[in-house]
């Protein structure tokens, strides 16, 4: 066998005399894999044991996050759970643990529980960057002929909503989101989809969620629309496409009536508390906050 034929059974080839292999044949430098990158902290709430959804509405829901800046929340009518993605991991941790010092927590005579879990990804980079970006936009300058129902077909495009909000006497609304997402699209795109809007103030508001913990035990959103000047659509659960999907084939159902539902209550039984009042179920179970 000649010293320069290929060595079919593993064996070192002489080396003396042949010139190198040529780069793209060259086995790779051992080195060190890089470290896997670390696990991102659990920033995920669920609420679990709803009340039917034809009881509640999306701010009413939203009226028991506080703490922090929500980057989105989904609601799940089958499994009756309402997901809440906090933008920091911190945020999701003090909001948990508010909610452990508060004992056993009702909604319209259900008793929800509450678990950390992580999310099913990280928050786009694009978000971090922007100090004032959160689900809520303020709208200044709104034209007279619109109302809080016409304002809420003109954004539902892109996402679904929370409420619309318009206080006549200062001719200024908000329309709050249940995604960052939404809203950012919607700050985008509004004035070329809604010319009526191209001289309007358009901006990135505060979340309502990003309020300290005792606007939980004074009401929060629940009284959203009690002032007679204010014109108000609360969102029903409307899963709608994003902007630019196919229309569904059946039209979306109407939102309800504005005006607060009948026995919408939220109350936080604390541990050292006398007797719940008789409105209340006894608990079956101590409440409990699960983390995993």
């Amino acid at each position: 066998m000649s010293h320069l034929s290929p060595n079919i059974y593993g064996s070192a080839l002489p080396s003396a005399g042949l010139p190198p292999p040529p780069s793209y044949m060259r086995s790779p430098p051992d080195r060190a894999r890089p470290p896997p990158p670390p696990a991102e902290s659990p920033r995920t709430i669920i609420l679990s044991n709803l009340p039917p959804d034809q009881e509640i509405d999306l701010a009413l829901l939203h009226s028991l996050i506080r703490g922090g800046k929500i980057e989105y929340s989904h609601y799940d009518p089958v499994r009756r759970t309402f997901a809440v993605h906090f933008m920091y991991p911190k945020d999701a941790v003090n909001y948990i643990s508010w909610v452990a010092s508060q004992g056993n927590v009702y909604l319209n005579d259900c008793e929800i529980f509450f678990d950390l879990v992580p999310s099913p990804a990280p928050v786009p980079s694009i978000f971090l960057t922007q100090s004032n970006v959160s689900r809520k936009l303020y709208l200044g300058g709104i034209p007279s002929e619109i109302n809080a129902r016409t304002l809420c077909s003109m954004f539902e495009r892109y996402g679904v909503i929370e409420y619309v909000k318009i206080v006549w006497e200062r001719k200024c609304g908000w329309v709050a989101f249940c995604r960052i997402a939404d809203a950012f699209d919607a700050l985008r795109f509004i004035r070329q989809d809604e010319p009526v809007f191209r001289r309007s103030r358009i901006e990135y508001g505060r979340d309502d969620c990003d309020g300290g913990m005792q606007e939980i035990l004074e009401g929060g959103g629940v009284s959203i629309n009690a002032r007679k000047d204010v014109d108000i659509v609360i969102g029903r659960f409307k899963h709608l496409g994003r902007r630019g999907s196919a229309p569904s084939a059946a039209p979306p159902p109407p939102m309800h009536d504005p005006r607060p539902l009948p026995g919408s209550t939220v109350h936080l039984a604390r541990a050292d508390n006398p007797p719940l009042p008789s409105y209340l179920p006894p608990p079956g179970r101590p409440g409990e906050v699960r983390t995993h």
